[in-house]
C-alpha cells in the first residue's frame, strides 16, 4: 500500500512560496501527497504538480469558535478518511488541530513546522499576553507521543521552546528556512546598468518594519541622496499587525516611497533592487533575505531573531540595533556610499545560500526528519 504524506497548511499561496519543494521530495520518496488548505489562487498549478488538494476554510486570524471548530472537524474528517502515513503541519493552528485530530484518529506520526513563533510569541500586547499560556499549553499537548517533530527555524526560537520546556528537546529539528532556488534566483547585481534602490519585500505589516523603512526613506531624501526607495507587498487583513488602508494612503501621499504591490515574479523585482532592506522585529527565517541573497544583492536588518541567522554583520549585509531608525538610515547611506562593497557583500550573500539553504540542501534536512518517523 502507498505511503500517504498529509500537508496541513492554512493558505495555498504559502504552501506554494515555501513548501512545494517539499512535496516533490515525497514524491520522489513514493509518497502519496495530500494539501489541506484555503485554495485561493493556486490549485491548478498544484494540481499540475500531482498533488491532491482537499480545500479547508481556515481562518488564520479568527478567534470565533464556530469557524475554529469547523475547521478543526474538517482536520478529523479528512484523517479519518485518508489514514496519512505522516502528517507535515505548518504553523501553530494546522499544528495543534492536526495533533488533536491525530489522536482521535489514530494517525500518531506528525512533523509541525513553525516558520517562526509568530504574533502570538512576539507581540507585547494585551491579546498577546493573554492567549500565549493558552498556545504554550496546547503546544506541549500536541507533541506528547515519541512519533512527533517539531522543526523550528532558528536558534532564538529553539532557545524559546526549550527554556520554557514547551517541547523536549529530542523532538525538536533546527532546520534554517525553507529554502531557495538558486536557478532561478542567480542573476546578478551590475551597478552599471541601473539606479540606486532600496526594497522592501514584506506583507505590509507593522512588526515587518513597514514604519521605520518609510522613516529611514523621509530621512535618507532629506539628506539630498539619489536614491528610489519601493516596497513591494500587499497588506493582510487577517493578521493584526496589519496596515490599515488609511495610514497606507497617507505614506503614498507623503512620502517619496513607491509601492509596488504583490510581485508574482520576484526574481525580476530582486534584479531592480541595490539592497534588500527588512527592519522586522522577529522572523523564522525570512526566505525574502535568502532570495536577495542568492540573486548578489546585499542586505539591511535589525539585529533580531531570524535575521541575524542569515544576515552575517559586515560579510552580507548590515545588522543594526532594534527598531534603531536613526542607525538604519546610516547603515542604508553607508552601502549606497559604496558600490563596491554592494557587490563584495552580495557575491559573498551567494556563496553563503549555495552553501547552506539552497532547496536541495533543505529537502535533505527534512527528508531526514521524516525518516526517523516513518522509514
Amino acid at each position: 500500500m502507498q505511503k500517504c504524506l498529509l500537508f496541513v497548511v492554512s493558505e495555498d499561496w504559502y504552501f506554494v512560496s515555501h513548501r512545494l519543494p517539499l512535496a516533490k521530495q515525497a514524491f520522489k520518496m513514493g509518497y502519496r501527497v495530500l494539501l489541506l488548505t484555503n485554495i485561493s489562487a493556486h490549485k491548478q498549478l498544484l494540481e499540475s504538480s500531482g498533488i491532491e488538494i482537499i480545500n479547508w476554510s481556515l481562518k488564520r486570524g479568527s478567534s470565533n469558535p464556530f469557524w475554529e471548530l469547523k475547521a478543526f472537524f474538517k482536520v478529523v474528517a479528512v484523517m479519518k478518511e485518508y489514514q496519512p502515513s505522516l502528517v507535515h503541519a505548518v504553523a501553530i493552528k494546522p499544528i495543534i488541530y492536526s495533533s488533536i485530530a491525530g489522536y482521535l484518529c489514530g494517525v500518531t506520526k506528525m512533523v509541525g513546522a513553525l516558520g517562526g513563533l509568530g504574533f502570538v510569541f512576539s507581540s507585547k500586547t494585551l491579546f498577546a499576553r493573554t492567549v500565549r499560556p493558552l498556545i504554550t499549553c496546547m503546544l506541549r499537548f500536541a507533541f506528547l507521543g515519541k512519533n512527533k517533530k517539531l522543526i523550528i527555524q532558528n536558534r532564538d526560537d529553539q532557545k524559546v521552546l526549550m527554556d520554557s520546556k514547551v517541547i523536549p528537546t529530542s523532538k525538536i529539528a533546527l532546520i534554517r528556512g525553507s529554502g531557495v532556488d538558486t536557478a532561478l534566483y542567480s542573476k546578478a547585481y551590475s551597478t552599471a546598468q541601473k539606479e540606486n534602490v532600496v526594497m522592501f519585500v514584506a506583507r505590509l505589516l507593522r512588526d515587518k518594519g513597514i514604519g521605520e523603512f518609510i522613516e529611514a526613506a523621509r530621512m535618507i531624501a532629506s539628506r539630498g541622496h539619489r536614491c528610489k526607495f519601493v516596497v513591494v507587498g500587499d497588506r493582510d487583513p487577517q493578521n493584526p499587525e496589519c496596515i490599515s488602508v488609511n495610514e497606507l494612503e497617507k505614506w503614498r501621499n507623503e512620502t517619496n516611497v513607491e509601492f509596488w504591490g504583490r510581485i508574482d515574479d520576484m526574481p525580476s523585482a530582486y534584479e531592480k533592487a541595490t539592497i534588500v532592506c527588512l527592519p522586522s522585529y522577529r522572523e523564522g527565517f525570512p526566505k525574502v533575505l535568502l532570495e536577495a541573497a542568492s540573486m548578489k544583492i546585499p542586505l539591511v536588518a535589525f539585529d533580531v531573531p531570524g535575521c541575524r541567522e542569515i544576515v552575517v554583520h559586515e560579510q552580507n549585509g548590515l545588522l543594526v540595533p532594534f527598531k534603531n531608525t536613526n542607525d538604519l538610515t546610516k547603515a542604508l547611506e553607508e552601502l549606497l556610499l559604496a558600490p563596491e562593497k554592494i557587490r563584495e557583500m552580495g557575491e559573498k550573500g551567494r556563496e553563503m545560500v549555495e552553501r547552506y539553504y539552497s532547496e536541495k540542501v533543505i529537502c535533505a534536512q527534512t527528508r531526514n526528519v521524516w525518516e526517523t518517523l516513518i522509514g
